[in-house]
């Protein structure tokens, strides 16, 4: 019986790039999209300005990639792979939870969209369309998460409550000097007047509900 070498996995090239890009973005922010080199961003990278390249080909696709539908896309796979299974069990931890997610998705976004507002014309316009589908899901599954976790909730509140979300993710987006913090404040204050920080009866879910801090 012969072995084989078992070589090294497949790299998660998207994954990758998601790193990359977190890594990059506080100098995208502080920088402008115009202000940064790619030999800077390697740098903040820990990488070499080739290997850089091989990631992301032209500065654009670095910029931009925090918009990227395919960089979205995985951020909700792993988002529903790690609270998915709270949807059920917990509706109201789930909710909470999902808010975080929200709140980690917009600081990912937020550079590109600070990128694509430098740029012009030319890149704003496909970023807020970008930005409008990545809203659109997110709308859909915050109105399913907030039924679930308050049961008594009228379909006029729940529309209220997903349109002033949606300006304060907005305003988060347009708004280079809005922290994860701020964000985080902002939904807790519009959540705070629902009836989510009530007990529950046992077995219906957690005792109580706030947003993590």
């Amino acid at each position: 019986m012969t072995f084989r070498k078992r070589g090294r996995p497949p790299e998660d090239r998207l994954a990758r790039r998601n790193e990359i890009f977190a890594a990059v973005s506080p100098l995208i922010l502080e920088r402008g999209a115009r202000g940064v080199t790619m030999r800077e961003a390697a740098y903040a990278a820990s990488m070499s300005v080739g290997a850089l390249y091989y990631y992301f080909p032209t500065k654009r696709d670095l910029l931009l990639h925090g918009l990227d539908s395919e960089a979205i896309a995985q951020h909700c796979r792993n988002v529903d792979a790690l609270i998915g299974h709270l949807e059920r069990q917990d509706p109201r931890q789930f909710f909470e939870r999902l808010t975080e997610s929200f709140i980690d998705g917009v600081m990912m976004s937020q550079p590109s969209m600070q990128a694509a507002i430098e740029l012009g014309a030319g890149e704003l316009q496909p970023a807020l369309n970008q930005v409008r589908a990545n809203l659109s899901t997110s709308e859909s599954a915050l109105a399913n998460a907030l039924r679930r976790a308050v049961p008594g909730l009228d379909e006029s509140q729940v529309a209220a409550t997903v349109r002033a979300a949606r300006r304060i993710i907005l305003g988060a987006l347009v708004d280079a000097s809005v922290t994860a913090e701020e964000l985080r404040s902002a939904l807790q204050a519009l959540f705070f007047a629902l009836p989510l920080h009530e007990p529950v009866e046992a077995g219906t879910g957690s005792r109580h509900s706030q947003l993590s801090t």
